[in-house]
């Protein structure tokens, strides 16, 4: 079972979602909403899984945002979408950023196994 999607948006850093530490901000909520509007229906893919996200941003933001700040809010967003069970079951992760003329963010996710 995969997951894998594309959405056109600019993807949140988790030092703008929060006040103080329990409080989520406007713009967070904002974006949480957006981003699950954007992520298209799929069947949640079970147990163990590993994930990659690619943030494609502009020249402009490029420089100034921490990509592990970015991935944070996304694990918990696509819980919320139902494409994983929970963002604990995440066994491994990829990460990337890279330059483009617009925002977005790929999604990937596919069920792995515990490695012994």
């Amino acid at each position: 079972m995969e997951i894998q999607t594309q959405i056109p948006i600019h993807a949140l850093s988790v030092n703008k979602a929060f006040q103080g530490r329990r409080f989520k901000t406007n713009l967070y909520k904002c974006y949480e909403q957006e981003t699950l509007i954007l992520l298209p229906k799929k069947e949640m893919v079970t147990g163990w899984v590993e994930v990659w996200y690619t943030f494609g941003m502009t020249a402009k933001t490029f420089g100034i945002s921490d990509t592990g700040n970015m991935e944070k809010l996304l694990s918990d967003i696509i819980v919320r979408k139902g494409y994983i069970e929970d963002d604990r079951k995440i066994l491994k992760m990829h990460l990337e950023k890279v330059q483009s003329a617009v925002h977005y963010v790929i999604i990937k996710i596919c069920q792995t196994k515990l490695s012994n």
